[in-house]
């Protein structure tokens, strides 16, 4: 079975089977290396034997190959499940509502806003405060306040930026530099600190994306393994992934 191997400059390394089987290695993630190490090692694997051994002798060699493979592929899935655990964590305090601290203001504001008409409710959703939005997802009022797809999405996102200015404390970041006059820094540039908070969970996402393009790299590989090996793709993760 012949494996071939094409890298993608600036994005990452594609292989590919006969058959049609691939995996994409993506450029740039904290597990690429191995990934490509273990691809690497299989197609050379899958060239010796290729060389060397007649057809009906070729799939179990390469089941010793890819049994020799499993350690690593175990590894490699266990990094990638914690790596999504971490981000799981991190990403849960950013959307979470900020604490309950004035009830009463939750109470109005959010009957405030049911009294509006469908368009300001709109506007105003897309707007809120981190106060404002911590209020309605509490008491889980943006899935129920009629809007669109869109404007619930804004909110959220809204909300994450909003939360990372306050957990991460940007806006010291984004205040007037101290002087001789004003020792202590003074006016602060609320959207540039809004910006931040929204580049910080940009590169969150970003973070997510690379994670589940590495998972499926690790799956395609496996993929790739069990075809040159003759067994089952879904029961050799399954047996990897225990």
């Amino acid at each position: 079975m012949k494996i071939n191997k094409t890298t993608v400059a600036g994005r990452g390394t594609l292989l590919r089977t006969t058959a049609g089987n691939s995996a994409f290695v993506p450029s740039g993630g904290k597990h690429e290396t191995r990934l490509v190490e273990a691809s690497d090692f299989l197609k050379a694997n899958a060239e010796k034997v290729e060389d060397k051994f007649t057809e009906e002798h070729r799939q179990p060699e390469m089941k010793q190959v890819v049994d020799g493979l499993h350690s690593r592929f175990r590894l490699l899935h266990r990094d990638l499940k914690d790596a999504q655990r971490d981000l799981n964590k991190r990403n849960a305090a950013f959307t979470a509502p900020a604490p309950l601290t004035d009830p009463a203001y939750e109470a109005e504001f959010r009957q405030r806003v049911r009294s509006m008409s469908p368009a300001d409710r709109a506007v105003t959703a897309a707007n809120l405060s981190y106060a404002q939005s911590s209020a309605l997802l509490r008491h889980g009022d943006i899935e129920t306040l009629g809007l669109d797809e869109r404007t619930v999405a804004t909110a959220r996102e809204r909300h994450r930026a909003n939360a990372a200015v306050e957990l991460i404390g940007l806006r010291a970041d984004h205040a007037s530099p101290s002087t001789l006059e004003e020792p202590l820094p003074g006016t602060i540039n609320e959207d540039a600190a809004f910006a931040d908070g929204k580049a910080r969970m940009a590169a969150l996402d970003g973070e997510q994306e690379m994670l589940r393009n590495e998972a499926a790299a690790l799956a395609g590989i496996v993929g790739i393994a069990a075809e040159a090996s003759g067994q089952d793709a879904r029961k050799l993760w399954t047996e990897l992934t225990a």
